[in-house]
Parts: structure tokens; sequence; C-alpha cells
């Protein structure tokens, strides 16, 4: 008994249409670009649906990424509006229900990304560390039932109106609810 012929279907997707193209003329470089592609669409999907995921993508806020390679790695990915950053500038430790509730000299701001540059990189760090002594910074970010909080301690050795000489910075504690 002779087989039906198959036939294409009338409309093929483009997507499906690229990825065959791929496929027959072997185009590694094409292909290693979509299969990161695909990646960082399926650890988007992942992130969404797993709270352990968006705590590991909420590290990098934090300067908490255990590996530098998985670190490098998601570096390309989009930054700004992930999660909801803020952070909290204080001369003093502060509790948990300061943190809820910031007394008139706990500076707390949200921000779209990077809560650590407030220490690190930021326009505003000339500001925030121009006394000398500690400075402490409480970084948060949360995401649906997610969240990361890490706390710095900056001790600022001498300095200026402009800039600090010398910081160092130490982590006190990190929590993920």
């Amino acid at each position: 008994m002779a087989q039906p012929e198959r036939t294409r279907p009338s409309w093929t997707p483009p997507a499906v249409e690229f990825l065959g193209a791929i496929r027959r003329r072997r185009d590694r470089p094409a292909a290693v670009l979509c299969a990161l592609i695909l990646a960082y669409a399926l650890s988007s999907v992942v992130c969404a649906l797993d709270p352990n995921t968006a705590r590991f993508f909420m590290g990098r806020f934090h300067l908490r990424t255990q590996s530098f390679a998985a670190w490098a790695l998601f570096q390309p990915g989009p930054w700004m509006y992930n999660f909801d950053n803020r952070y909290w500038a204080s001369r003093r430790p502060l509790s948990r229900a300061e943190l809820d509730d910031p007394p008139p000299d706990v500076l707390m701001r949200q921000v779209n990304h990077q809560s650590a540059r407030a220490f690190t990189f930021a326009d505003n760090r000339p500001r925030l560390l121009r006394d000398a002594g500690l400075h402490y910074f409480y970084l948060e970010s949360r995401y649906r039932s997610a969240t990361v909080l890490t706390a710095y301690v900056v001790d600022v050795e001498g300095g200026s109106a402009t800039a600090p000489r010398s910081a160092t910075v130490r982590r006190l504690g990190a929590s993920d609810d």
C-alpha cells in the first residue's frame, strides 16, 4: 500500500522557518545566539514561578551572587524595573521595625536597579559617604513572595566634601524570605 504524500502546511511561523534555516546552513554562531535568547526567556518564566530563582536574580543587585560565572552569564539581561529595589542609609545600625517605618534621620530610596550603587558608584555616593566613620546601608529587593535583604557597613577613613579618601565595605548579614 502506498504512503500518502505528506504536504507542508500552507503557513509556517517565521521563527520555525528561521530555526530551520539555521539548522540547514549549520550556522553555529546563530544557533548559540538563539540558545542564549531561549535561556533568558526560560529564566524569566522560571523566575516568575519559583521564589528561589527570583532570589538568585535579586542577589545580583546586592553583590551576593555566589558564582562569578553565573553573575557574568546574566549580565546581558535587562536590569531596570525587574524588582522592587530600595535602600536605606544611616549612620547607625537599624532594626527591622525601623526599616519598615524609617525615622527622620534615615534616608530611604526606591531605585530602578542596582541598589548597591548607593555606596559603590552612584552619583550620590560622595554625599552619602562625605563624613568619616561608619555608614550603614540596607538593601532590599522584592518580587512576588520573595524578598532579599542585605546589610552593609562602610567605614570611611578621612574624606573631603567631594569624596572619601578610602572606604572599607563589609557585609553584615543577609536574609532571604
